[in-house]
């Protein structure tokens, strides 16, 4: 988890509490933190063939996802959480109010926004898995 400054590992503490308060233990789910890639090892091939070149900068390079869940019982299912520390961080509807699509976004919102980031994951670990993307902003322990 040392990819995250610290008020953002504030709110990966938070959502990392309330996932194990509601269930998702490592009997029931496998979960990543950041990346599938350990210590140079790679855990998850088939994860890995989607992360490997989904950063939010659209660079080529892996994407680093604050939390990858893969249920045991659903080998087709992920789970991705994108974590920002600031509630402000969490959505930008636009110049119109209205969220686009995600192709269409700059890599300043996708990087910026919890939304936008979470989307721009969901699109790409979609070529292989049923996506579910839950975007997280705040570091209040009450949400």
């Amino acid at each position: 988890m040392s990819g995250w400054n610290v008020s953002e590992a504030l709110t990966v503490a938070i959502i990392n509490d309330c996932l194990k308060q509601n269930g998702f233990t490592e009997d029931r789910v496998n979960m990543y933190y950041e990346s599938v890639k350990i210590d140079g090892e790679i855990v998850d091939d088939r994860i890995w063939n989607l992360q490997k070149s989904c950063s939010k900068s659209r660079s080529g390079l892996p994407g680093r996802i604050e939390f990858i869940i893969r249920p045991n019982e659903r080998d087709d299912l992920l789970i991705i959480i994108e974590a920002k520390e600031k509630i402000v961080d969490h959505q930008n509807n636009g110049p119109n109010g209205e969220l686009t699509d995600i192709n269409e976004r700059p890599v300043t919102d996708i990087k910026r926004y919890a939304i936008d980031g979470a989307l721009h994951y969901a699109k790409h670990f979609s070529a292989g898995f049923n996506v579910i993307a839950i975007a997280v902003s705040g570091s209040n322990s009450d949400m």
